[in-house]
């Protein structure tokens, strides 16, 4: 009666552990600000709506366009047609060719042959004209891609798998309406050029934010002209947005918190879209007004979760740039100048870093999380003590409870691939991984009816001394080599998984966690025997 009352506060400790360390997990706070800043070197001339990508770790910055002076004070505006380039630790830009023409207002795609150009345009007229530009040899050169169906500028760009995907924008600079179109060119089959698909379900627009994630193209905010009463082209602030595949077509997401127009985005990793900063609208009406009084666009950073659809704020910008690009560059998003305010265009090249959220872990988390280690230690030491036999070992000299060992053997079919990757999975794809565990359910009364009576009688110690028994001794060798390879893969993965949460949750270096796991595990499993591991 003692041995079984200790069991059973061994056990109770553990129900109480997990349902307290569920708690500290999910009710943790962590640091809102997930970027740190640091600046590359300036660009030569302040720019908006430029070209810029990266061409294997060439920061590569064409066109845009700026201003003489104020332009609330008669200032020209000036389009460029030069280009930029920024090689590896160097200290400085420098010029590296020109454009066939002036151009501002377009779209650009970094890909591993080079920095696609796509559109544009200047006060008289916008652009089809589509190019690549590469850096080879210490200079750019420049290739002529399929041009757009129509001339375009101010509209939404991103690359998905190898296409191309273009979404409305403004076919002259006088329009009164935005395209409402959707073009997608595939980047291995040119000589097919643009291809005309369905468009979103919303208003066309302008300004739009465009940005790719697990095969999927994304759009988001913009701003839908048309004439007022008076006559005169207005906006139409939007916040709504959409997501295209090609197998599910188009599909409607969560509207964004706030409009983000010409918002420099980028995906990170497979979950999140990053929207930095953008023009909210607020002051758009005020802009002649404010003139060089006005405060600049919006700073907050917003975060798309493309799993659960739904909008959080993550940072802040040092500087206020739209019309301007987010880049990958070598673990960095680097945002090479924009425009800062209405009519004022800033030089700064600045790159952030996402960095690790601080731990939300109290004194009273750690505190459990070693009463739970200890514990583990504790138990596989009392339960050693028991064992004087394999028997002892393996089967516990049958002292193990019906409903201990049937919640056991249940517990060994689930694992944080269970709880953690499945249901992700699941949510992102489909319901394939769920199904595939509740076949355990299925199978269960086949095993408990058939199986385990016949082993029970034949009083064996494990399945792989059965086919000894049943076969021969090369037939048991190949069957338990098999399962301890297959064991050697799938533990890596089951440790890996929580070592993630854990490190997550803690601040615990990810290698640490895997390590405490794996040594603890053994020590209670090879000292204990199998009543540990069931305990």
């Amino acid at each position: 009666m003692i041995r079984k009352r200790k069991a059973r506060i061994c056990y109770l400790f553990m129900i109480i552990f997990l349902a307290t360390i569920q708690t500290s997990l999910f009710s943790q706070t962590t640091e809102k600000d997930i970027f740190q800043w640091d600046l590359l070197p300036s660009l030569p001339v302040g720019l908006g709506g430029q070209f810029a990508g990266n061409d294997n770790g060439v920061l590569i910055v064409a066109g845009g366009s700026y201003f003489e002076s104020s332009m609330f004070e008669g200032g020209k505006k000036i389009w460029l047609d030069t280009i930029y380039v920024l090689l590896p630790d160097a200290k400085s830009w420098k010029k590296a060719g020109h454009l066939p023409d002036p151009l501002a207002g377009g779209a650009s795609i970094s890909t591993e042959k080079g920095v696609i150009c796509i559109g544009g345009g200047t006060h008289e007229s916008h652009s089809k004209r589509v190019m690549l530009l590469h850096w080879e040899n210490g200079k750019i050169t420049q290739t002529a891609l399929p041009d757009l169906p129509r001339p375009n500028a101010y509209f939404a760009a991103a690359k998905v798998g190898n296409h191309i995907y273009v979404a409305d924008g403004q076919e002259t600079p006088d329009a009164r309406e935005a395209l409402h179109v959707f073009w997608r060119l595939d980047l291995d089959h040119l000589e097919n050029g643009w291809e005309e698909l369905p468009p979103h379900p919303g208003h066309g627009r302008i300004l739009a934010v465009a940005a790719a994630l697990n095969e999927k193209f994304y759009l988001f905010s913009g701003a839908r002209i048309f004439p007022d009463s008076s006559g005169r082209v207005t906006r139409q602030y939007l916040t709504d947005g959409y997501c295209y595949s090609s197998d599910q077509g188009w599909q409607k997401l969560a509207d964004a918190p706030r409009p983000a127009l010409l918002a420099p985005a980028i995906g990170f990793n497979s979950e999140h879209i990053f929207l930095f900063g953008g023009d909210d609208g607020r002051l758009f009406l005020r802009t002649w007004d404010l003139k060089d009084a006005h405060p600049g666009f919006r700073r907050d950073i917003l975060s798309y979760h493309a799993i659960t659809d739904t909008w959080t704020t993550v940072g802040i910008l040092p500087e206020s740039y739209v019309a301007t690009s987010a880049i990958s560059l070598n673990g960095k998003i680097v945002i090479p100048g924009g425009e800062d305010r209405p009519g004022h265009r800033g030089r700064q090249v600045i790159a952030a870093t996402v960095v690790a959220q601080k731990s939300g872990f109290t004194f009273f988390d750690y505190f459990v999380v070693f009463i739970y280690f200890a514990l583990l230690i504790v138990m596989g030491v009392y339960f050693a003590r028991r064992e004087k036999s394999t028997g002892d070992f393996f089967l516990a000299n049958q002292r193990i409870p019906w409903w201990a060992a049937g919640i056991s053997i249940f517990g060994t079919q689930l694992s944080a691939i269970t709880f953690l990757a499945a249901p992700a999975k699941s949510y992102a794809e489909d319901w394939v991984y769920f199904l595939v565990n509740m076949t355990i359910i299925l199978i269960a009364p086949i095993v408990v009816y058939f199986y385990l009576p016949h082993f029970r009688k034949m009083k064996m110690t494990s399945a792989y001394e059965y086919l000894e028994r049943r076969f021969n001794l090369a037939t048991r060798l190949f069957g338990s080599i098999a399962f301890l390879l297959f064991q050697v893969g799938r533990m890596g993965i089951v440790l890996f998984l929580p070592a993630i949460v854990l490190s997550t949750a803690t601040g615990i270096n990810i290698y640490l966690c895997i390590l405490l796991m794996g040594i603890l595990a053994t020590i209670y499993t090879s000292m204990g025997g199998i009543e540990a591991v069931i305990w």
